[in-house]
This record gives C-alpha cells, sequence and structure tokens, in this order.
C-alpha cells in the first residue's frame, strides 16, 4: 500500500512499493482543462488534449 493524493492505494501488479512511491510523487504529465467558474476541472494527457484542441473542445 502507498498514499497518494490523501488516499491508500494498493501497489499495482507489477510494481514495487518503492516504484510506486516514486511514480506517486512524479508530475503529472497532463493539462488541466477547466469545466467553467466553479464547475472545477479534470486532467487530460497531452496526446488527449490535441484532440480536443481539434475538436474545439480546448483553448489552443
Amino acid at each position: 500500500m502507498f498514499e497518494q493524493e490523501g488516499r491508500v492505494m494498493p501497489v499495482p501488479d507489477g510494481h514495487s512499493q518503492a516504484q510506486a512511491e516514486r511514480e506517486a510523487r512524479r508530475p503529472s504529465d497532463g493539462l488541466s482543462l477547466s469545466l467553467g467558474r466553479g464547475a472545477g476541472h479534470i486532467e487530460v494527457s497531452r496526446s488527449m488534449a490535441t484532440i480536443a484542441r481539434g475538436l474545439g473542445l480546448m483553448e489552443a
């Protein structure tokens, strides 16, 4: 078990405890997509951001 964002998570299959802890500390490679004032946001990967921009769902 390891802690990520204040939650206890099981170590993924095929990972060591140390690897899970390293990856939990690593900054996200995603981009934040705002849902509007007070509505929060979602995190999307860079590849999904490219698709969302192409569909006009995100600003360039």
